[in-house]
């Protein structure tokens, strides 16, 4: 009846073909992990029966191979699963220095690889829990590229996502695998459709507004218009009025007042009301930032500046979900989250100041030294070219400032999790074209 009997020491476990993965089989002699599912009373003794395809299953392998999980410092907020085909979990970090998705995948995907060993080569989707539901949406679907989602009906937790074309098959799965696990993850009606598919889609009216505002952002600067005439509504009387007293572009007409219209030849005041509702209903003012804000001195700013630090611990790459496969490397966002570099706590005297190429000159007056020290880099943010991938690595390994980066040599970069040969080249090539070592003289 394809039953298995399990030795486990002093008693004996029974494993019932349900209870199995059928990708899996098994023979005399094998040593397997399995879940204690229950413990039956029976006249002969205690039947315990025992599970290879109970989700919590999943959940206990990886609290054995990821310590974060064990200790909660990462914690599975669900876990969905076809067994033996594809499992999909949504994790999140009780610490914001620590990478959820990283943590479970591990350096160079040895944890995933360990855990999917152990389940024969079924599938496994790490992706990041978010609260927003479009965002977790998005990540559910992984490994598919989801361009929108559109949130359809919030009561019937009804959402739509679209997708490019040479994404759906991947987006649904095979014989809707995918999409059917991502239904179960988020607890949400999700249909996944084309571009092509969702223009032909009749949906509410409030639906439309809604995705009308999320697609603004792509392509208002398509959709820009300049000239009254292209305003929606607008009379042609009204127009030649306007344009007969040298007025033809929206920006003119936004900035006349009531009696300004009103004293124009050849409007009235129905023409006024008319115009005031056209450009209420159609036109957006947008003030311009002043430049200035931009330009602040750093140390109106350090607060925030160490705040941004400290939200850059956690890499943004934690969203992409990882999906593993029988001998499948990860990319380089797998590093260790979890383990970050200790802090040199050694400090060196050296200081670094960028400075542009050809302003050399050792007879550089009090002026320029000035305008040196304004413009001091101390983040590692702040050099140019640097790699913001780069940047996370190391922000996660709690190397944050230019000096804590400099005072590490070749072979204490190559330590870090994560970075590679090449991005060790990278910042070596940086801070020799761009930083300058200044040792401090004893007075």
């Amino acid at each position: 009846n394809g039953n298995i009997f399990v030795d486990l020491g002093k008693t004996e476990g029974l494993m019932p073909k349900r209870y199995q993965s059928p990708r899996e089989t098994y023979r005399p002699n094998d040593r397997i992990k399995a879940l204690i599912y229950e413990v039956n009373k029976t006249p002969a003794g205690l039947q315990i029966i025992l599970s290879r395809t109970h989700t919590d299953f999943v959940r206990r392998i990886f609290e054995l191979e990821v310590p974060e999980v064990y200790d909660r410092t990462v914690e599975i907020q669900k876990l969905v699963r076809e067994p033996g085909y594809r499992t999909k979990i949504a994790v999140y970090s009780n610490r914001e220095d620590v990478d959820p998705v990283g943590a479970c995948v591990g350096l160079r995907g040895v944890r995933i690889q360990a855990i999917v060993r152990e389940l024969e080569g079924e599938k496994i989707d790490i992706l990041k829990y978010d609260n927003d539901p479009r965002t977790f949406i998005k990540n559910a679907l992984s490994p598919a590229e989801v361009n929108h989602v559109i949130i359809l009906d919030e009561a019937k937790r009804q959402a739509l996502a679209v997708v490019a074309e040479t994404q759906l098959s991947l987006a649904i799965g095979k014989q809707g695998l995918n999409v059917r696990l991502a239904n179960r993850l988020v607890d949400w009606n999700i249909d996944v459709k084309t571009e092509e598919q969702f223009a032909e889609m009749d949906i509410a009216a409030d639906t439309k507004r809604a995705v009308s505002a999320l697609f603004r952002d792509f392509d208002e600067e398509e959709d820009e218009i300049t000239r009254i005439s292209e305003l929606p509504d607008v009379h042609e009387g009204i127009v030649a009025a306007l344009k007969a007293n040298g007025i033809e572009l929206i920006e003119q007409l936004v900035s006349l007042t009531d009696d300004d219209l009103r004293r124009l030849p050849g409007l009235n005041d129905a023409d006024v009301v008319a115009i005031k509702q056209i450009i209420a209903e159609n036109v957006e003012i947008i003030e311009s930032e002043e430049e200035s804000a931009a330009a602040e001195e750093p140390y109106f700013d350090e607060d925030s500046e160490g705040e941004e630090a400290a939200d850059g611990d956690a890499p943004t790459g934690a969203e992409e979900s990882a999906e593993a496969t029988d001998g499948e490397a990860y990319d380089g966002d797998d590093e260790d989250a979890a383990a970050p570099t200790e802090e040199s706590g050694e400090d060196d005297a050296a200081e670094e100041s960028s400075e542009t190429e050809g302003d050399g000159g050792g007879d550089a007056d009090e002026d320029e030294d000035a305008d040196e020290d304004e413009e001091e880099i101390t983040l590692i943010s702040e050099l140019p070219g640097i790699d913001p991938q780069i940047v996370a690595k190391l922000e996660a390994a709690d190397i944050v400032d230019v000096v804590d980066l400099v005072s590490r040599q070749g072979d204490e970069l190559r330590n870090i999790p994560g970075l590679t040969e090449e991005d060790v080249s990278a910042i070596e090539g940086i801070i020799e074209e761009f930083v300058e070592i200044i040792e401090e003289e004893d007075e």
